[in-house]
């Protein structure tokens, strides 16, 4: 059993103390030293001072989720009542009380520590068995506290759905919720075996996927970043291909990072991700997203954004992610001369493309299979394969170049391959570190380097790749 100096310390070691963190320890099962005299008088306050911001604050306090500036003055309303009233914790310190109460009542709880640090990308409430999280480069984690009743759990879930337009009940027990930057799927006790659970995912505001961070971890190779940078500049079109979790998102901000910044760039979402428009101050980028309604004709889905796009006079698009009937507006709108990048889940560079023509097939297009097939080919110029290894590091693993259809078949070009060669483990066997290297299967076609030579691309970007009789000729 731990004490709160023990807490204390282990907190401090990581160079700085994490107050959130640090205060819910205090109310864990974990950390007892103090007593439940002291865990109750916590919960009482946060009661008397609920009540009194529901009485006398309601306004203010139901905006206050979410938003800064609301909070903050929330905040004010509880420090003066805890002075007003007296209201103190023996061996707690005023500051991180108030921060243990604000946090109960306006903010995200006992996880509100991982809602703060930026390292972590997916937070998993599973009721009250477990809390886990995912941090960049680290895998899933086990969190130090979790919660005690399914009461608590249905109580965060609850805040989290009244600051939306969306509804939870027995009706709908499921529900996705978007605020910036992060996003909510809760699902509850009654279709979740394990109680109430809510999936947390963040998104940055920043380019998590920089090259420094690609190369260092062996995501791949200069060259092939290289590449990649030149196929945006000449105006290709990729296809960026993995699972769930793989980094498909990220990739697309690194590729969205090589677009002139005067190219007027529309960017389509159902549920906002990218923020390439705060990303990237400096680029003309604009962004389009879904509006999901129980009404349907005030639903507006990817066709109806993908049709208003012609007329928003962009020069390139970038489609979050293509999964379902919208897909052959996608690749109609890539085929009339706006080059951009769409991302699909599939298992393999190839399978990517028979995804994508059952998806086309859904829209009702008088067009069979092998006709579909030739358009994806004619569009897509290279596809990337994502892959999430057990290091938790995502690697390029496949990068093909698209060729013709032929005798029923799309000419792939295996560009780049990563063949992994040994791992390093932790002393539990916990697989640590995927060691490996990106091999250059083959070399451009010259369909390929001929659009590349009648570009604007530095040579020194792509000649890697150039076949030998180009390069002797470039």
């Amino acid at each position: 059993m731990w004490s709160y100096i023990e807490a204390k310390q282990t907190l401090i070691k990581r160079n700085r103390v994490d107050l959130y963190h640090f205060g819910y320890m205090l109310l864990s099962k974990s950390v007892r030293r103090l007593g439940e005299t002291t865990t109750k008088l916590i919960k009482n306050y946060t009661t008397e001072i609920r009540a009194y911001l529901v009485k006398d604050h309601r306004a203010m306090l139901s905006e206050s989720f979410m938003n800064k500036d609301k909070r903050a003055a929330v905040e004010t309303v509880i420090k003066s009542y805890l002075l007003n009233n007296q209201l103190v914790v023996p061996d707690v310190p005023a500051n991180e009380l108030l921060d243990i109460i604000c946090d109960d009542i306006v903010g995200f709880g006992i996880i509100q520590s991982l809602i703060d640090d930026e390292g972590v990308t997916d937070i998993y409430i599973n009721g009250t068995k477990e809390i886990k999280y995912e941090k960049m480069g680290e895998g899933a984690n086990t969190f130090a506290v979790r919660f005690e009743t399914e009461e608590e759990v249905k109580s965060l879930a609850y805040k989290i759905v009244n600051s939306t337009s969306e509804s939870l009940n027995t009706a709908k027990p499921y529900v996705d919720c978007v605020f910036p930057y992060i996003r909510f799927n809760i699902a509850l006790d009654e279709i979740a075996g394990l109680g109430t659970t809510i999936t947390i995912r963040k998104n940055a505001n920043h380019l998590r996927a920089s090259e420094e961070r690609m190369l260092s971890t062996n995501q791949a190779t200069k060259e092939m970043l290289d590449l990649l940078g030149a196929a945006v500049k000449a105006k290709m079109n990729i296809l960026i291909a993995g699972s769930v979790g793989t980094g498909k998102t990220e990739f697309i901000k690194y590729l969205a990072s090589h677009i002139p910044k005067d190219d007027r760039t529309l960017v389509v979402e159902d549920n906002p991700e990218l923020y390439l428009h705060r990303v990237f101050p400096e680029h003309h980028f604009v962004p389009m997203e879904c509006r999901s309604s129980e009404v349907e004709e005030n639903a507006i889905g990817y066709d109806r954004l993908l049709t208003n796009a012609l007329r928003q006079g962009m020069k390139r698009l970038i489609v979050g992610e293509s999964r379902g009937k919208e897909a052959l507006q996608t690749v109609n709108l890539f085929q009339t001369g706006h080059p951009g990048s769409t991302s699909i889940h599939a298992r393999s560079a190839r399978e990517a493309f028979k995804r994508l023509m059952l998806m086309c097939l859904q829209s009702g297009a008088r067009m069979d299979a092998e006709e579909i097939y030739d358009l994806l080919a004619q569009t897509f110029d290279l596809v990337i394969f994502l892959e999430k290894k057990e290091d938790s590091e995502r690697y390029i693993t496949q990068m093909v170049e698209v060729g013709d259809y032929i005798d029923g078949q799309i000419q792939f070009n295996q560009l780049s391959q990563f063949y992994k060669t040994h791992e390093e483990r932790n002393e539990v066997g916990k697989i640590v570190k995927i060691h490996g290297k990106h091999v250059t299967e083959s070399k451009m076609s010259e369909a390929m380097a001929k659009v590349f030579k009648e570009s604007t691309v530095d040579l020194a970007l792509y000649q890697h790749y150039l076949p030998e009789e180009d390069i002797k000729h470039a």
